[in-house]
């Protein structure tokens, strides 16, 4: 393999790696249905497609899933 090509596996790396904490930070907040600082901005966007009123966190519940027995 090339060194251009070395060099593009470690930027790439890096670039990875910068990204992995701020990411996954965003991810946890996005799943946990905490409000983030694309919420503002997407928040009504996405109101529009699913004609909520209400913001996707008020509908989402913190308890275990409830499962009904036959």
């Amino acid at each position: 393999m090339t060194f251009n090509g070395w060099l593009q596996i470690l930027i790439f790396c890096g670039i990875v790696l910068v990204l992995v904490k701020p990411l996954g930070g965003y991810m946890t907040r996005v799943i946990a249905g905490e409000r983030t600082y694309l919420s503002i901005v997407l928040g009504p966007v996405e109101r529009g497609f699913t004609g909520s009123p209400a913001p996707a966190s008020a509908k989402t519940s913190t308890g275990p899933p409830t499962h009904s027995r036959c």
